[in-house]
């Protein structure tokens, strides 16, 4: 079953579907809980997650109804080189997945021409690396990552670009967000979460994957491997 936006799932359908346990939860045990990570709101944070999340997916049929220069194959490229630059710079988990987040929702309105797909991964990394990260990578940085298939304002001009045409919309939820939440309830190892987020990652490079919500798509991919 598909479950998307127009679904309008209640968050008990939506985890008995996906045969998840309730993102309504009761606190951890004080000593298992990191100050930091604000347990005491938690289930505000991940009810308020729930209820926004279909507001900041994109189009998943953008592929065949707005590009007209890539297709499924390009795409993955694109997603490929972008995990490839994550590792390569060391940056946080949640970078990788706002960084797919921000490309698609941008190629869901804007054609895209093949050649300026590497700009555009540039510019979403670079984004979602200012919003998560504490000491970002520098436009040059990903200039020579790129081997300098394109110029510094060219990376300056792209991350414009996309902020605008997203509105400036960049603090949204991810799989990150829930595949985290659903770990620490089910006290997951390192090995166990460290599988999962590769799982999710590697997902992130499907086309059929786009019209699944975060949510979903995080449970879905660790329910079928």
């Amino acid at each position: 079953m598909v479950i998307g936006p127009e679904d309008g799932m209640d968050e008990e359908a939506l985890a008995a579907e996906v045969g998840m346990i309730s993102l309504d939860l009761a606190p951890l045990p004080r000593q298992l809980d990191d100050p930091q990570e604000v347990g005491v709101y938690m289930n505000d944070i991940m009810r308020h997650f729930s209820r926004t999340e279909a507001k900041y997916m994109p189009d998943p049929s953008y592929l065949k109804q707005v590009q007209t220069n890539i297709d499924h194959k390009s795409r993955a490229t694109l997603v490929d080189w972008v995990i490839n630059v994550h590792r390569k710079f060391k940056l946080v988990t949640p970078v990788l997945p706002l960084a797919v987040n921000i490309m698609d929702r941008y190629l869901s309105v804007t054609n895209v021409k093949k050649e300026q797909l590497q700009l555009l991964g540039a510019a979403a990394l670079l984004v979602a690396s200012k919003f998560e990260e504490i000491y970002p990578p520098e436009v040059e940085d990903f200039v020579h990552i790129s081997d300098r298939a394109f110029k510094k304002d060219a990376v300056i001009r792209m991350e414009q670009t996309v902020l605008n045409v997203l509105k400036f919309e960049i603090s949204v939820p991810t799989s990150h967000a829930f595949l985290s939440r659903f770990a620490k309830v089910a006290r997951a190892d390192d090995d166990t979460k460290n599988l999962a987020n590769y799982i999710v990652d590697a997902a992130s490079m499907e086309e059929t994957m786009l019209k699944y919500l975060p949510s979903v798509s995080c449970s879905k991919d660790l329910l079928e491997h």
